[in-house]
C-alpha cells in the first residue's frame, strides 16, 4: 500500500484516546511522536539540500559537455572554430 508524504506536523496534531487500566502511557507517545516529528524535518531538509546538490552538479556536467562538445568539434575541423 503506498500512503500519502507524511508531515511532521501531521505527527505533531496526533491526539491519542487516553485509556485509564492498560495501554501505552500517552506522555511517552507523544514525546516519541514529536522526536519522531523533529527528525523527519532534518531529513526533509537534508533530501532539499542533497536535491539542490544534485541539480548543481548536473548542471556543471551538462556545461562541461557543451564545452568538450566545442573543443573537439573545433580539433576535428582543424582548429578552426
Amino acid at each position: 500500500m503506498v500512503y500519502p508524504r507524511l508531515t511532521s506536523a501531521e505527527l505533531r496534531a496526533v491526539r491519542l484516546t487516553r485509556r485509564r487500566w492498560r495501554g501505552l502511557d500517552p506522555d511517552e507517545v507523544y514525546a516519541l511522536l514529536r522526536r519522531v516529528a523533529d527528525e523527519l524535518d532534518l531529513l526533509h531538509r537534508d533530501l532539499r539540500v542533497a536535491q539542490e546538490d544534485a541539480d548543481r552538479v548536473k548542471a556543471a556536467l551538462l556545461r562541461g559537455q557543451t564545452g568538450n562538445a566545442r573543443a573537439s568539434d573545433r580539433r576535428w575541423r582543424g582548429g578552426r572554430p
